[in-house]
């Protein structure tokens, strides 16, 4: 979408780690420390639970935000089971939410913004939603799949910088994330990205240790190919 080629503030490097988290504001970051790309996603995810409650739609689940509440006020009763956390929503239906944590390289090592990164993370967002609701409208398979499978997705983009350092340094705090049922710590069922294959090479044997599937929609170096260290990798 042109909108999100469309500078809104300055490019500068990102202060904080965790660029967007689909949470009640959208935004886990300051705004005045936020990178351009904090704004734009949590602008458009903002404006879809807007036009949810303007075009009057009744169903909670159909909000954006819906399963990173539910994981929240149900947090007490979280049974991890495999990658998951398992609960039970408001109508008593047990469901498994897969957390998936993006990986990407919103700005480049000057500081630069990388647009065509917008568009991984907005087309992510979209799918998740539109699977969570079962939607069909773009991929027609999601049609209705959300009353014939009991997985439900959430997700929080971190911006890499572009470097291979940062990439494994946040991919390390990711995986070392404890359960704790008096806050409210997210684990991760997968990990998206890295688009840089410099930095899937990195990442890719600790998502394999912690069993954690990884997919990247752009890495291609063929040093990805060893399965005996990349065994939970996927292109």
């Amino acid at each position: 979408s042109p909108f999100l080629h469309t500078p809104l503030l300055p490019p500068h490097t990102p202060s904080t780690q965790k660029v967007f988290n689909n949470n009640d504001s959208g935004i886990n970051s300051s705004l005045a420390t936020a990178p351009q790309s904090t704004l734009l996603i949590a602008a458009a995810v903002i404006l879809a639970n807007e036009m949810t409650n303007v075009l009057g739609i009744e169903d909670p689940r159909d909000e954006a935000s819906y399963y990173d509440k539910l994981r929240r006020e149900k947090r007490q009763t979280i049974r991890r089971v495999g990658n998951v956390d398992a609960l039970e929503d408001d109508s008593g239906r047990t469901l498994g939410l897969c957390h998936l944590v993006n990986l990407n390289a919103f700005t480049d090592s000057e500081g630069a913004i990388r647009p065509v990164e917008y568009d991984h993370s907005a087309s992510a967002l979209l799918a998740m939603h539109h699977f969570n609701t079962g939607d069909g409208s773009i991929v027609p398979a999601f049609d209705g799949i959300n009353q014939r499978c009991d997985v439900r997705f959430t997700t929080e983009v971190i911006d890499t910088g572009s470097s291979e350092f940062t990439s494994l340094r946040r991919l390390a705090d990711v995986v070392a994330r404890k359960d704790n049922k008096e806050v409210a710590v997210i684990r991760p069922c997968a990990i998206l990205g890295n688009s840089l294959s410099a930095s899937s090479i990195l990442t890719a044997p600790l998502s394999s240790v912690q069993g954690l599937p990884q997919l990247s929609w752009f890495s291609s170096s063929s040093d990805l190919n060893d399965r005996r260290v990349n065994s939970h990798f996927a292109r």
